[in-house]
């Protein structure tokens, strides 16, 4: 994944780079570095962040789905 799709996968799932570090308590110049050359070698973004934020996305619209059921069965009542 590079950078460039990594944040418009954040932006997918509605979330913010500080957001995104807080829930995963990882540092934000941790993130930054997964992008960044050091001594000829690329720093690749680590393997579970591609599942989690598809998890997150799955996650985020089934919560979406409750809310609106509840909300449809409050209506009727």
């Amino acid at each position: 994944m590079k950078k460039e799709e990594f944040f418009d996968k954040l932006t997918e799932v509605k979330l913010s780079e500080e957001t995104f570090s807080k829930i995963t308590n990882t540092p934000i110049p941790t993130i930054r570095g997964w992008f960044t050359k050091r001594k000829n070698r690329i720093v690749h973004i680590p393997k579970w962040v591609v599942p989690f934020l598809e998890i997150y996305a799955e996650n985020e619209h089934r919560k979406s789905v409750i809310k609106y059921l509840e909300e449809k069965e409050d209506a009727k009542q």
